[in-house]
């Protein structure tokens, strides 16, 4: 077994100075919070999250800052930060650019250090919580005769509740967003390759085709939705395995449909004909 992401990270403060962590974490750095569980409400401290960023801070009764170790922060525009968070008093260091990506520290209400970093468009990363998991359906990922194949997708109850499917049911078809997980990162694929190892196909770009050996491992598929319960959703014809992440679950509307002639290449006909 391996690790495979950070769930988050664990900052201390002192007792009874929750309003002054939400006044920084929320109001300046612009998390959101979310409550703790109950089994350690009653410890205090706060929970703040934005996206796949996770940061806790719980009661130390001999409360140190850290002033060396610290979370380091991605953000999207670092100069605006930086201003709101000057123009709230709050000390900032400018520091030198480490591999393209510009650097700024500050320190929360109680002393512990933080770094704030925007790369440039192309450096930048972003880290995404998956919305769901899928269940059933195939445990391998063969190629073909997909359309027969039913599943459902299970929506996270930490985090949603049916009212996030309000109206989902009204539609016919959903696109689904997952990660091709189970991909090993070491086999994806930069440059070009011949679809399914087939030499008598054409050797073209990996972003000339669809396969899972992608940079950055996401499936994208229109599939029929059967039905909808409570944080369940029934679908048929969707490509992914038992216990794919999915990112995202959104309607399909026939406005989104090419509207123009589609054209695609022979040998696409060929790999699709029993895909289906």
């Amino acid at each position: 077994m391996t690790v495979i992401s950070l769930d988050h990270v664990q900052l201390a403060m002192p007792a009874g100075e929750e309003e002054r962590a939400r006044q920084f974490y929320v109001g300046l750095l612009g998390l959101t919070e979310v409550p703790k569980p109950p089994e350690l409400s009653g410890r205090g401290g706060c929970w703040f999250e934005t996206g796949a960023v996770r940061v806790h801070l719980g009661i130390d009764p001999d409360f140190r800052p850290a002033r060396k170790a610290h979370p380091a922060l991605r953000v999207g525009d670092l100069a605006a930060l930086v201003r709101a968070l000057e123009a709230a008093d709050v000390a900032v260091r400018l520091d030198d650019p480490l591999d393209g990506d510009e650097r700024a520290f500050v320190e929360d209400p109680f002393g512990n250090r933080i770094e704030l970093i925007q790369g440039s468009p192309s450096s930048a990363t972003f880290s995404m919580r998956p919305v769901g998991v899928v269940r059933g359906g195939r445990v391998e990922p063969t190629d073909d005769h997909w359309g027969t194949v039913t599943a459902a997708i299970e929506l996270d109850p930490t985090r949603f509740s049916a009212e996030t499917l309000a109206g989902l049911d009204t539609f016919s078809h959903v696109e689904v967003v997952y990660v091709f997980d189970r991909v090993d990162e070491a086999s994806v694929h930069l440059g070009a390759r011949h679809p399914r190892n087939r030499t008598d196909w054409p050797s073209v770009g990996i972003f000339a085709q669809r396969a899972k050996a992608r940079p950055n491992r996401i499936g994208v598929t229109v599939c029929q939705l059967l039905a909808v319960h409570g944080l369940h959703l029934r679908v048929a014809g969707l490509d992914a395995i038992d216990g794919t992440p999915v990112l995202d679950v959104k309607p399909y509307l026939t406005q989104f449909a090419p509207r123009t002639a589609t054209r695609q290449p022979a040998w696409v006909d060929e790999l699709m004909a029993a895909y289906w």
